[in-house]
């Protein structure tokens, strides 16, 4: 069984660190009668990932999950130039490559949307690869509908919450809330757009396990993911269409999210298979 090496950053004062679900994880756990999954949080350590590492453990290629230049990309193409291993990209984000030198760093490149292929058309070895676990998220039609507005992400300026304030009804604003122990805690970018939102009466909660996330998706009439272009929001918009949530609103100046509106509703198996076949087209 060959060896793969899943390459991430969550760090350990996030909720993520412990309680990571989504459709990714589950497309991994499909393919883990396959392939030996060997997973590296690159938040724990820098340090020992090296050449020396990667044979140790017989490592016969590596998935890097990561956007153009956030902390994983700019570690790989920074210390490792010259990688003799197999290496491919899963693109977390909306950035496009900064430069061919990058873009030809990775032997296989993943992207998650139909919009985003534009700028990885010139790279030979491309494969959509995304999707949502449709067995944990699916409509409850039971469900009473408490909620009028939605929104879900992290509590920064690129996801713009604060676009919630113009909404009426019962609203309910779901990202992470920052530790309180933190010395900047009051000061930070979060607590800000937190605090605005109490302010005008928005239900405000913390990380919710996925199927209770499932469960206010069910029960919600309108999904509103206002980000920016690089804010992210592909995941909720296929998680709220899996539940069937009546109403699903983004910002009109976000081609990607729009392109998922109307898009198949890609699923853990489909996200499993097309990693799958990338990874076997390499090794």
């Amino acid at each position: 069984m060959k060896n793969i090496l899943i390459v991430y950053y969550v760090p350990k004062n996030t909720v993520k660190y412990l309680n990571w679900i989504d459709g990714f994880t589950s497309a991994l756990d499909i393919i883990s009668s396959q392939f030996n999954l060997v997973k590296y949080n690159l938040a724990d350590n820098e340090s020992t990932l090296n050449e020396d590492y990667l044979e140790a453990n017989n490592i016969d290629l590596i998935l890097v999950k990561s956007n153009w230049n956030a902390r994983i990309d700019r570690f790989f193409r920074n210390n490792l130039k010259q990688l003799k291993f197999k290496k491919g990209l899963l693109i977390s984000g909306s950035l496009p490559p900064p430069n061919n030198d990058a873009l030809n760093y990775y032997d296989i490149l993943f992207y998650e949307t139909d919009w985003y292929k534009q700028f990885v058309v010139s790279h030979q070895n491309t494969v959509h690869a995304f999707g949502v676990n449709t067995q944990i998220m699916y409509p409850m039609n039971e469900e009473e509908k408490k909620y009028d507005w939605v929104t879900v992400g992290k509590f920064k300026n690129y996801k713009r919450q604060h676009f919630l304030l113009k909404k009426k009804g019962v609203r309910l604003a779901i990202g992470e809330i920052p530790h309180r122990s933190s010395f900047l805690y009051f000061f930070s970018e979060s607590n800000r757009i937190i605090r605005k939102l109490k302010k005008d009466n928005i239900q405000v909660i913390d990380f919710v396990p996925y199927e209770s996330l499932c469960k206010i998706y069910n029960q919600t009439k309108n999904l509103y993911i206002p980000a920016k272009l690089q804010g992210g929001g592909e995941r909720a918009i296929l998680e709220a269409r899996a539940c069937k949530v009546p109403n699903i609103e983004i910002a009109p100046d976000n081609p990607k999210l729009k392109s998922l509106l109307d898009s198949p509703i890609y699923d853990h198996h489909y996200y499993a298979q097309k990693l799958a076949q990338g990874i076997n087209s390499l090794i």
